[in-house]
This record gives C-alpha cells, sequence and structure tokens, in this order.
C-alpha cells in the first residue's frame, strides 16, 4: 500500500480521494497541524501506472508532503517531505534491490549497513 499525505493541489486530492481505499493499518501523520489530508492506494502495476499518467496529463508542482510504503504493516518506504529529503528504505529489502531502484531513479544512495 502506498499512503501519500498533505496534498497541494486540489486536483491531486481529487483523484487520490477517488482512488484510494480503506487502509489495513493506521499510519502516524507526519503533518500534526493544520490535520492533513491523506490517501491509500494499493501498489499495483494499474494503479501506479495510471497515477502515473495522471501526473503526466495534469502535472503538480507538489504532489504531497509526506509518502510511505508498507506491506503487512511494515514501512517499507518513507519520504517525509516528500522527495526533497532522503527516501528511507527498510532494511529488510535487500542491497542489491535498493541498488536496482536507486539506479533506476537515476540516483546515488547510502546505507547504515
Amino acid at each position: 500500500m502506498a499512503y501519500f499525505e498533505g496534498t497541494a493541489e486540489p486536483h491531486v486530492a481529487d483523484y487520490l480521494r477517488r482512488n484510494s481505499i480503506q487502509p489495513s493499518v493506521r499510519v502516524a501523520v507526519g503533518t500534526i497541524w493544520p490535520k492533513p489530508d491523506f490517501y491509500h492506494l494499493p501498489v499495483t502495476p494499474e494503479t501506479m501506472q495510471r497515477l502515473a499518467e495522471f501526473l503526466e496529463r495534469t502535472p503538480t508542482g507538489y504532489f504531497c508532503s509526506h509518502c510511505h510504503v508498507y506491506c503487512h504493516g511494515l514501512v517499507l518506504l518513507q519520504s517525509h517531505d516528500a522527495f526533497r529529503d532522503p527516501i528511507y528504505i527498510s532494511r529488510t529489502i535487500g542491497r542489491e534491490t535498493v541498488e536496482r531502484f536507486a539506479r533506476a531513479l537515476g540516483c546515488s544512495f547510502t546505507t547504515g549497513w
């Protein structure tokens, strides 16, 4: 599942609202005040493809403040002040997978391993 918090533009909030589902877990909000909007989307190839296409058609200057990807209650990836600060990836994901992910994004990474 993907958790997006604090959208800055109404068209993005509307899209996420229409495509969100009831969360299976509670994710701690990153913004205390004002109370942020937040949305949970399933991470499937189809859902992520539709989101990418939406963002290509209707660009946004600031997609969200915080982003988390989780599975079975375990946070696998998190980004506060989304995509400006480092993206933190769970140590449960192997180094080789993280290296491939970083290459696909065209960025570098460091580890605490």
